[in-house]
């Protein structure tokens, strides 16, 4: 399940557009999102597993509405982001993920905020291609941050797009796998 956040002026009136994504755990690892997203409503993206947030008001007290995930639209949802969330437990589970949304993120130039926990403390690098939150106060200040900050946004994800670029693509672990795979047959 991904939600999209999108920030609101206090008349209603849209301020600017920024979507934040994350997964079902937005309210359990974060915080109650409108004490530090103030105007924002969420936007979720459901995914084959039910999302633990339904249509009208989320737990945290945010207005929720409901698009549903395709696969066909998946890339282009992720370029229309302006902040990937990837909020998740600090548990044996959590350690032990891959760091996907983490690279998703980063592949498509999207600014990312994910809890310090396994594989995303070796992806990110604090404050060049990304931020990691272990609190509610790390929380509220990364996302704050980007949230104001449209140039901050363009210079993370950029930095992100190029990490992808240079540990993560096909271009870099192609010739590896080659190589791998020629040295077994010679």
């Amino acid at each position: 399940c991904n939600i999209s956040v999108e920030k609101r002026t206090n008349g209603g009136r849209r301020n600017s557009d920024v979507n934040v994504v994350a997964t079902p755990r937005l309210s359990n690892t974060m915080g109650p999102m409108d004490t530090w997203v103030p105007f924002a409503r969420i936007m979720l993206l459901p995914s084959k597993s039910a999302c633990q947030f339904g249509p009208g008001k989320a737990s945290d007290g945010l207005p929720v509405t409901q698009r549903p995930w395709q696969l066909a639209s998946e890339v282009a949802e992720f370029q229309s982001l302006d902040i990937g969330v990837y909020p998740l437990p600090d548990n044996p589970w959590a350690a032990g993920k891959g760091g996907f949304k983490t690279i998703q993120y980063m592949a498509v130039g999207v600014p990312v905020v994910a809890s310090r926990v396994g594989v995303n403390c070796e992806i990110i690098e604090p404050n060049e291609n990304g931020f990691l939150a272990a609190t509610d106060d790390d929380w509220a200040r990364h996302l704050s941050t980007l949230l104001e900050d449209a140039a901050l946004r363009r210079r993370i994800g950029e930095a992100g797009r190029q990490t992808v670029e240079q540990r993560y693509s096909t271009a870099v672990h192609a010739p590896r796998l080659a190589a791998c795979l020629h040295s077994l047959h010679a």
